[in-house]
């Protein structure tokens, strides 16, 4: 009679704590618990974690001084971004030093943040003129994955979703992952912007996102654009940028990769993509190694870009989205040394360098106005008569598949002897 006592009582337990098990809420586990801190030794401590579910506790978790190095955990939710100009931030993020933004693992849908709503006040930082993103980052080790972060495509007072121009750190470890960014002027902007930025280092990884529909109907000037990559402005040197792109979609931008080193000195920009998928866009990628927007030099700087099983197709006919750079539209824009002012003033574009690398990469269906790649070693944009820089050098790579992709090759426009390019199959 004991005996059968016990096994009944053994019984009742085993159900009820199975009951309890199946009663545990999302997150009264951590999904996270075994990632460990990335400043700690030998995975001693665990990255503190906060959890989040409405966009006042957001705001409160991001700007917490004391909770630098910590992961903001975001439960299903749409979070409305909204001007406020009682905070220095004005309605923005600015990330903390080692500070991590994190969704719903498998499903970025189920987190939204929404920027449609912010005015100018609220990208304009301090008493500047310069405009950023919605969500700044950059100091220190900066991730965002499993998010989507949206805009209305209307709003013309953003730069961009997301923006890497926080400096607090000589150098910024930046990774954004399954990720959607999608109907701003600007999805993702990695950039070193103004002289403070000077000799910085971004090492960025962005990877498995959507970045998609990067366009404002209002137009303004070189808006919408899906990634873009820069040193650029106030007399940046010496700043350099790698950038590793791995299995993304990048459609329906206006441009899908932007990169340029913009009124810099001794500027560099490496970025490799691993089986992306760039299609539908006006202009596929517009890469300038040197450029100039008015008489502020840009000389000594390099981009180079290599792409391995990165599918190019369909780029330049997505509706009637004009292209970037009139006329270039289609697969890809390259080179060198380029001035866009009107007035340009000759010769302060120089001794610039930029290779691209395609291998095992397919192009296909891309609407260029001459070729899939377009690629000149110094373009003039308004003025061809006046020469744009001297000693510039673009050399352009096809390895395996990516010898069908037709190139059509100007080492200077307007004509200099010095300026080159070379392609080789």
């Amino acid at each position: 009679m004991k005996s059968k006592f016990s096994l009944s009582l053994m019984l009742f337990t085993c159900l009820l704590f199975s009951c309890r098990k199946q009663d545990l809420k999302p997150f009264e586990k951590d999904p996270f618990a075994t990632e460990q801190s990335s400043n700690t030794n030998n995975g001693q401590q665990v990255a503190k974690r906060i959890y989040v579910t409405n966009t006042a506790e957001l705001y409160a978790a991001v700007h917490n001084q004391e909770n630098s190095g910590s992961t903001i955990v975001l439960q299903p939710n749409t979070y409305t971004l909204i001007p406020n100009p009682s905070v220095p931030t004005e309605g923005r993020l600015e990330l903390q030093e080692n500070m991590s933004l994190v969704g719903q693992p498998g499903n970025p849908e189920a987190v939204v943040i929404d920027v449609s709503g912010l005015d100018r006040a609220s990208v304009t930082p301090g008493t500047g003129t310069l405009r950023t993103g919605a969500i700044r980052i950059g100091r220190g080790e900066n991730s965002i994955e499993w998010i989507t972060i949206q805009s209305n495509r209307t709003n013309t007072n953003l730069r961009s979703l997301i923006q890497t121009d926080l400096v607090g750190t000589p150098v910024a470890k930046i990774r954004i992952a399954h990720t959607i960014l999608t109907g701003a002027p600007i999805g993702l902007n990695i950039i070193n912007r103004n002289a403070e930025c000077s000799n910085r280092i971004i090492d960025a990884v962005v990877e498995d996102s959507e970045i998609r529909d990067n366009i404002t109907d209002a137009g303004m000037g070189s808006t919408g654009t899906g990634i873009q990559i820069q040193n650029s402005q106030g007399g940046v040197t010496g700043a350099s940028i790698k950038v590793e792109l791995k299995r993304n979609q990048i459609f329906g931008n206006r441009e899908g990769l932007n990169a340029l080193n913009a009124m810099a000195t001794n500027c560099s920009i490496v970025i490799k993509s691993n089986n992306d998928i760039v299609e539908k866009n006006a202009l596929g990628y517009s890469i300038e190694a040197g450029l100039t927007q008015g008489s502020i030099p840009s000389t000594n700087n390099s981009i180079s870009f290599e792409a391995f099983g990165t599918s190019i197709r369909d780029n330049g006919t997505h509706g009637t989205v004009t292209p970037p750079i009139v006329g270039n539209r289609g697969a890809v824009f390259a080179v060198a040394g380029f001035t866009s002012a009107a007035s340009p003033t000759p010769n302060i574009v120089n001794d610039n360098i930029l290779e691209m690398t395609f291998s095992g990469c397919r192009f296909q269906g891309n609407e260029g106005p001459n070729a899939d790649i377009n690629a000149y070693g110094a373009f003039s944009r308004f003025d061809i008569s006046k020469v744009a820089g001297l000693r510039n050098t673009t050399t352009i790579n096809l390895n395996g598949i990516s010898k069908t992709a037709t190139v059509d090759a100007t080492a200077s426009l307007g004509f200099d002897p010095s300026n080159t390019i070379f392609v080789n199959r």
